[in-house]
């Protein structure tokens, strides 16, 4: 029962310029910059297929779709899929808030 092997290709943009804006521009108009497309999203949002669509102080709604890559030996989508979606929801709020 030998089957093909399915191929996925991932890039990514060098997190660190990305990095250095944060903390110049701020957490919110960072995160903004993301949406508007100028700044790259995370590396880690493009190896998993989730992206942000909406993020206010203290607010950020994140999207992802499970695609066949995301199943575990089960059949069924893995958790750490939810897990990693939730961090980087979570981080992004934290980043978000006015210290």
């Amino acid at each position: 029962m030998a089957q093909e092997k399915k191929k996925r290709i991932v890039t990514w943009d060098d997190p660190m310029p990305g990095a250095a804006a944060s903390r110049e521009m701020g957490g919110l108009p960072f995160l903004w910059a993301i949406l508007a497309g100028e700044q790259p999203p995370p590396p880690i949002g493009e190896l998993m297929g989730f992206e942000p669509l909406e993020v206010e102080e203290g607010r950020a709604l994140f999207v992802c779709t499970p695609a066949e890559y995301h199943y575990n030996p089960i059949g069924t989508v893995h958790g750490g899929l939810l897990a990693s979606l939730c961090d980087s929801a979570l981080g992004s709020i934290r980043l978000s808030l006015k210290y």
